[in-house]
């Protein structure tokens, strides 16, 4: 079988934490999925709040303020591609509010994260002080199938995004956006439990 997706993403696989290598065993060109489960916070800015129609409508972001939220994810390889999807499934209530995104490495650390409203976020991995950390790089958009760098700092801001081993089957992650001017538009965080292979 091919190497794990990720493997060629970081820089020091191999000495990965153990949670790390389950959260990220994942191999392209296959029907593989990998499963967590936990407890997230989801926070939406006074000025997001505006926008949020527009991210539910678009599937950009989940579009909801809250605590304690039951939250599922299943890691899935395509058997056409190298890409890595998050199919994320978000309990505000017993009704589930799906989330999808999928990360497409670029070469070396890189990886452009898209969803499905056509956005791309780029991002350099590091696992570094016992963190892998998502480092912002750039927005992307795909027009007419090509991948144009969209600067969309001034609008958007930066994300960044970080991931702790707490021990062999669980980490905590954090990820937010925040603007220059107007500081913290969005974040969220949550502790996980992986799950067996399914």
């Amino acid at each position: 079988m091919n190497r794990p997706i990720f493997a060629d993403i970081f820089d020091d696989y191999d000495n990965l934490p153990i949670v790390f290598k389950k959260h990220y065993q994942n191999h392209g060109f296959c029907d593989e999925i990998t499963k967590c489960e936990g407890i997230m916070l989801v926070y939406l800015s006074p000025l997001m709040k505006i926008g949020a129609p527009f991210l539910a409508l678009t599937n950009t972001l989940i579009a909801r303020t809250g605590e304690n939220i039951r939250v599922e994810v299943n890691f899935k390889s395509n058997p056409n591609d190298n890409s890595f999807t998050y199919d994320r499934l978000f309990y505000f209530n017993q009704k589930p509010q799906i989330f999808t995104s999928s990360m497409i490495p670029m070469g070396g650390s890189k990886v452009i994260e898209w969803t499905k409203s056509g956005l791309g976020w780029g991002a350099q991995f590091e696992y570094k002080n016992g963190r892998v950390i998502l480092n912002h790089e750039a927005y992307y958009l795909k027009i007419f199938g090509k991948i144009i760098r969209a600067p969309l700092e001034f609008l958007f801001g930066r994300a960044n995004a970080y991931e702790i081993a707490i021990n062999d089957d669980e980490f905590e992650m954090y990820m937010d956006i925040t603007h220059p001017i107007f500081g913290k538009l969005y974040e969220y965080s949550g502790r996980f439990r992986m799950i067996q292979n399914v």
